[in-house]
């Protein structure tokens, strides 16, 4: 998903583009980022600034100009970008960060140069692979100043881009899914009802030429898909601007993705003269009202120039790295703000750039994969359903939850793949049976998406590490978690979690019967119903379960060949 057309010349170029309000403050931790990336990964970077600094919205705002003259600064705006985009494309950069400008001129920026936005996001039942139109569509159109009582709007739809934004997308997802096979669904989303039925013609006669199966539909019939799961496995979804802009979040809430202030976005033009070029920002926007004062978060900007330096500096496991720095440093308490804590941005990303330099890149695959199971809050933490059912013991479980954190960091640090399960109690996706019983337990309004229950309890999940959401105790039945244990040659499974009489058991017995070695961390779980000891005994008579001590991991990992690095692993 780099997008890169050319290969960066040496020095590696990185553009840079800086707004107005909290912009001059993250360009600073931009720079000091690329100067400590640089010397970690022993690369020679070169940033090229844009001489222009763009405009904000907030900021013409609080001026008061006419509305002339927001227009004039509009244009001027769109005109110095594009062009320095241009410009440093000439060089030989492939890559620019810029932080927030006026959404006027930088839309304009996007439909004469035909950006794309494209981001990858794990799901309960595989894997969305999202491309936003940003070339066309009421984002990309103008406005008609005649009348200063009547916004009269004009946008266009063309037949042209839209073919060649869905071949695009078609080749990067069939890219990053490992040929046109791995995509399982390919969507679209677009308020094509009030486009007469010219736009869905052109998807049809799209479809047909190109011997694709394409599904489109309205945004709202789209939403109703993704929240009920009609559509399993990997799926490609090109959608509108307008729609995908207010989705986004809401997708990130629902898949347990983060707050929209950790992150970052990669855009893509696709226009003659910028083939190819990548552009990064950070998700939140300006932020004018807090502008000068030290305030703003600079996590998203500090991923967003490890992500650069990964896929564009060829800086392998620099993502990996960024994220572990910045645990680090929320671990010692620094945080701004925005995040609960009361650190300035200049003092969060000192620290975390310094986590960064002292931390070492990480370890070689392996074909063990660890699998934390249901740390959530409902099941485990002080005034969650469990707790106030009175099944657990609530020092238990902090012992617990520290425990499986360190398991969790030891598995980092040796390369093992981290997998997470999440339980939803969702009367719609849960069988009748389960549901009644769930009742007749005194479970109800419990593990609810988007509520405090059902977040985790003592565990983060890094970018990257996928989250397995499941409706029943078994982590296989109804996901994707299969196919990504083999795509990632996981050959054996190591258990840590809640509960290990349920969905430990119910997991571990059916990832026995698929093929996989099964090793349970007994310092790592915690039983519901029966002993540790039964049930681990269990395990071990049924289906062979290892049973071994979070001391005793490095031994399994010399005595039974994970050491070996995956095929094709470099």
């Amino acid at each position: 998903m780099s997008g890169t057309n050319e290969p960066q010349v040496s020095p590696f170029l990185i553009g840079l583009a800086v707004g107005e309000g909290t912009g001059p403050e993250l360009a600073l931790v931009f720079r000091r980022a690329v100067e400590v990336l640089a010397a970690a990964f022993g690369i020679d970077a070169k940033i090229i600034a844009c001489p222009q600094r763009l405009r904000t919205f907030g900021a013409l705002m609080k001026r008061g100009l006419p509305t002339s003259e927001v227009v004039l600064i509009k244009d001027e705006d769109c005109i110095r970008y594009e062009g320095f985009l241009r410009d440093v494309y000439g060089e030989g950069c492939r890559v620019v960060f810029r932080t927030a400008i006026n959404a006027e001129s930088l839309y304009q920026v996007r439909e004469r140069l035909r950006g794309v936005k494209m981001e990858v996001i794990p799901t309960p039942y595989g894997e969305l692979f999202l491309v936003r139109d940003a070339a066309q569509g009421f984002y990309t159109g103008s406005n008609d100043t005649g009348d200063r009582n009547i916004i009269r709007r004009t946008c266009e739809f063309r037949r042209d881009w839209t073919e060649q934004l869905l071949d695009y997308a078609h080749a990067a997802a069939a890219a990053h899914w490992g040929g046109p096979q791995g995509i399982d669904h390919f969507l679209l989303a677009y308020k094509f009802h009030l486009l007469d039925n010219r736009f869905a013609q052109w998807v049809d006669e799209y479809s047909r030429s190109r011997n694709l199966t394409l599904e489109l539909f309205q945004p709202d019939t789209m939403n109703r898909h993704l929240l009920r799961g009609t559509y399993h496995g990997r799926l490609l979804i090109v959608g509108a601007n307008e729609w995908l802009d207010i989705a986004h979040l809401d997708l990130l809430a629902r898949y347990g993705m983060g707050p929209q202030e950790n992150r970052h976005s990669r855009n893509v033009y696709l226009a003659r003269g910028v083939e190819g070029l990548v552009e990064y920002q950070t998700v939140h926007g300006s932020a004018d009202d807090i502008a000068g004062r030290g305030l703003v978060n600079p996590v998203a900007t500090l991923r967003a120039a490890a992500d650069l330096f990964e896929h564009h500096g060829r800086c392998a496991g620099a993502v990996v790295r960024m994220h572990r720095a910045i645990e680090r440093s929320r671990a010692r308490g620094l945080a701004t703000p925005d995040l609960g804590g009361h650190s300035t941005t200049d003092d969060f990303a000192a620290d975390i750039l310094d986590c960064f330099r002292s931390s070492s890149q990480p370890p070689p695959a392996r074909d063990t994969a660890l699998l934390v199971v249901d740390m959530q809050n409902d099941l485990c933490a002080p005034g969650g359903c469990f707790d106030r059912l009175g099944l657990i013991d609530c020092g238990a479980m902090q012992a617990l939850a520290s425990r499986i954190a360190e398991l969790i960091e030891w598995s980092r640090r040796h390369g093992l793949d981290v997998i997470f399960t999440r339980m939803l109690a969702d009367p719609e996706r849960q069988p009748e049976n389960m549901v009644e019983r769930n009742r007749r337990l005194g479970r109800i309004d419990y593990l609810r998406e988007g509520h405090w229950g059902a977040d985790f309890f003592g565990v983060s999940p890094m970018p990257g590490e996928p989250v397995v959401t499941k409706f029943c105790y078994d982590a296989f039945l109804g996901t994707e978690l299969e196919r990504r244990l083999h795509s990632h040659g996981v050959q054996r499974l190591l258990f840590g979690g809640v509960f290990t009489d349920v969905c430990v058991d119910a997991t571990a017995r059916t990832a026995f019967q698929l093929g996989f070695r099964i090793a349970i961390v007994r310092d790592a779980t915690a039983p519901l119903h029966y002993s540790l000891d039964q049930t681990l005994a269990f395990m071990e008579q049924i289906y062979g379960a290892q049973s071994l001590a979070f001391a005793e991991l490095p031994d399994l990992l010399r005595t039974n060949g994970a050491a070996c690095t995956r095929a094709g692993a470099t």
